[in-house]
């Protein structure tokens, strides 16, 4: 009865284990795509690529379930945390081009 026991704890850890790989791969691949975002000088790569991270966060949000108890909890909420920070200000960033490049010139303006 033990072994059974000792069988299952061990099968929950590792579930556990994989599970916040799982989030972590998701966390990791939308910070990756707003690496992609920041280098690329195309405004749709840059668009395209921000989409992909919040596909990603939302992804990890949702299977984003590890307990307080769990050893990963806390470096999946810190990764977590970097994601949004930086979603946040690329969103911030791309607004500000786009209002740039949609600003009507006033009246002592000449366009270009």
């Amino acid at each position: 009865m033990e072994q059974a026991f000792g069988d299952l704890e061990s099968a929950l850890y590792d579930a556990r284990r994989i599970h916040a790989e799982s989030v972590l791969a998701e966390l990791e691949l939308g910070l990756t795509f707003l690496d992609i975002a920041a280098d690329t000088g195309e405004s749709k790569t840059t668009q395209r690529c921000v989409r992909n991270a919040i596909a990603a966060l939302r992804t990890a949000n949702r299977f984003l379930t590890v307990g307080q108890g769990s050893p990963h909890a806390d470096y999946l909420r810190r990764r977590r945390e970097e994601l949004c920070q930086r979603l946040q200000q690329a969103l911030q960033k791309n607004a500000m081009n786009v209002s740039r490049t949609h600003s009507t010139p006033t009246p002592n303006e000449r366009p270009a």
